[in-house]
């Protein structure tokens, strides 16, 4: 057996017993049992040892060595070959390893979703707990475009938030909806970070942490309605009503809006008579009777005590004049509401009712 470069002197070790003592038995072990594999088969010796060097350093050998047959009488062989040194690279892989390791656990066990995005938009890699928080498995996400994550009405506006911070290489972030797999919505917050090449100062990922917000969402939603909705009546309060106004005589024709307004006749003799409770019970009655009657772009405000609008988008005068006399009449049936209908027969309840289009409303 022949080794070149296992001591600090440039010639070959010609006694294989000086080599062997420099293993400990197990690695001496496993050695001679792939020599004796390799002489069997007359394949090539390629062991992987440990060695203990004369200066007292272990040493990681890949060695390499050719099997040649000496004497067919006896079947004595001799390898011819070589020991690298790869202790180094050695050390490296396993620091390498060790890391990779470190981090591959701390990705599978943050409780957000963690992914790496390509430029093309293809998902090169998503955390395991993608599959607790929206349902899909690791196997479903990657190597797909990750956006089919999102539901396709926010899908544009992410694209567009991501293009734009990615090309600047700005760190950004953006709510959005998830499709769960089981067919719900989900609220999520994404914070990302763009990998840019200086070379050509493009994005070539994106690395995002996203988490669930949609409680959070949910409750903001919640503050939002109440803040924009009578609660009472369910109507949109003055202000978000005479908002919605503004919007719509900017952005459409006038010809194109009609408002319906009304209020109660004599309120005060309501309150009056039956009590304050009772008018709140009659303004809320008439509020539902009027929701009944919106069409799905129709806005219903309530502008005062009494006062109350509608909001026609895409509508000339003749369905806003339809809508007054549906309202009239069905506020004069008391029609939806026991309360209402009995104010109605005592004569209690009268309302004015009028209508006009987008070319009649003046300016507030």
């Amino acid at each position: 057996m022949t080794f070149v470069h296992c001591w600090s002197t440039p010639a070959p070790v010609e006694d294989a017993s000086r080599f062997l003592s420099h293993l400990n038995d197990q690695e001496r072990q496993r050695l001679l049992e792939s020599a004796r594999a390799s002489a069997e088969t007359q394949s090539p010796w390629e062991p992987d040892i440990y060695y203990e060097h004369p200066d007292g350093e272990t040493r990681r050998l890949a060695c390499v060595a050719l099997p040649q047959p000496m004497d067919p009488i006896d079947g004595s062989v001799t390898w011819n070959g070589y020991c690298d040194d790869i202790t180094a690279r050695h050390h490296i892989e396993r620091a390498l390893r060790q890391s990779e390791e470190r981090y591959r656990f701390i990705l599978d066990s943050v409780s957000d979703m963690v992914s790496i995005e390509g430029s093309d938009g293809i998902c090169q890699y998503i955390s395991p707990s993608v599959e607790r928080l929206c349902g899909f498995g690791v196997n479903d996400i990657e190597g797909s475009e990750i956006k089919l994550l999102i539901h396709p009405d926010d899908r544009d506006r992410v694209a567009r938030k991501v293009h734009r911070s990615a090309c600047l290489g700005e760190v950004f972030r953006v709510d959005f909806r998830i499709l769960h797999k089981q067919g719900h919505t989900l609220w999520f917050e994404s914070i990302s970070t763009p990998s840019m090449d200086p070379k050509t100062g493009r994005y070539l990922r994106i690395l995002s942490v996203s988490r669930n917000i949609n409680e959070r969402k949910l409750i903001e939603q919640r503050r939002e309605h109440e803040a924009m909705t009578d609660a009472m009546t369910g109507a949109m309060t003055r202000s978000c009503f005479l908002s919605m106004l503004d919007t719509l005589l900017v952005s459409a024709s006038r010809d194109q809006i009609a408002l319906v307004l009304f209020d109660v006749d004599h309120f005060k003799r309501v309150n009056d008579s039956f009590g304050h409770a009772a008018g709140d019970q009659l303004l809320s009655g008439l509020g539902g009777i009027c929701q009944q009657q919106l069409r799905r772009n129709d806005y219903f405000g309530r502008l005062g005590g009494e006062e109350f609008g509608i909001l026609l988008a895409d509508a000339g005068v003749a369905t806003a004049v339809g809508m007054a006399e549906r309202l009239r009449q069905k506020i004069a049936q008391g029609v939806g509401d026991a309360y209402v209908t009995w104010l109605v027969r005592r004569k209690s309840v009268v309302c004015t009712i009028g209508a006009v289009r987008g070319a009649g409303i003046g300016g507030r």
